[in-house]
């Protein structure tokens, strides 16, 4: 078995680390300045780096909001997995959990996501994204939709294994685990595009009843305890 090189397993880690400075340095830039306003100057002096370094691993603006979407993916994931690792926790109350972290993470990304999917350059790749690969036009719009649809994988099987815990309790029923996870990256997907468009009063803890109710009516397992509920 091949050993890991302890060395490069501390250089890939010092890259993520100085990649994931540049993006959180660059969502400040682009919600103090906006994104046409912003330079890669700017985004240099608040990553604290010089722009030589900066360019080390980014290329452009564009590539930055490219960064800034992939990091939104990684950051929901990571979350995720902590959720998932609770031993504390039943697979009812894990759900519950991750669909109020998904959605305090969108509320404190929320400005900074309005501006970047309003960007041309980034609604044109996600609508990419959303229809046909080959209709990138670049080899590094092609890398970008295929890194994106990576992460999204890699998110939805975080979804699975939760679902597929519940299954396996007794507190779901058997279900199309896959279709169960697409099922709410719709229904939570739906609630967070249409705060673009509308404002709502409505508190995270109201939104994650709403539409943890919804969805746990489908798939909880109405011949055992539910448990995690309030009595």
């Amino acid at each position: 078995m091949k050993k890991t090189d302890p060395r490069q397993v501390r250089e890939l880690q010092r890259r993520e680390d100085f990649k994931s400075s540049i993006v959180h340095a660059a969502e400040a830039v682009f919600l103090r300045k906006g994104i046409p306003a912003t330079t890669m100057d700017d985004v240099a002096r608040q990553a604290q780096l010089s722009k030589a370094t900066l360019y080390r691993y980014v290329r452009s603006k564009g590539d930055l909001l490219f960064e800034i979407v992939v990091q939104f993916y990684d950051d929901v994931i990571v979350q995720l997995e902590e959720v998932l690792r609770s031993p504390e926790r039943s697979a009812r109350a894990k759900l519950v959990a991750a669909i109020r972290g998904a959605l305090a993470f969108q509320e404190a990304k929320r400005n900074v996501a309005r501006l970047i999917l309003m960007d041309p350059a980034v609604l044109k790749l996600m609508r990419v994204f959303a229809e046909e690969e080959s209709k990138a036009q670049s080899a590094s719009a092609r890398r970008f939709v295929q890194m994106l649809k990576a992460k999204r994988q890699a998110l939805l099987a975080v979804g699975e294994r939760l679902i597929a815990l519940g299954v396996e309790s007794g507190e779901f029923r058997p279900l199309d685990v896959r279709a169960a996870v697409q099922f709410l990256e719709a229904v939570i997907q739906g609630h967070i595009h249409s705060q673009f468009l509308f404002d709502s009063d409505r508190t995270i803890d109201e939104l994650t009843e709403t539409i943890a109710r919804f969805v746990l009516s489908g798939i909880e397992n109405k011949s055992q305890p539910v448990k995690g509920a309030s009595r």
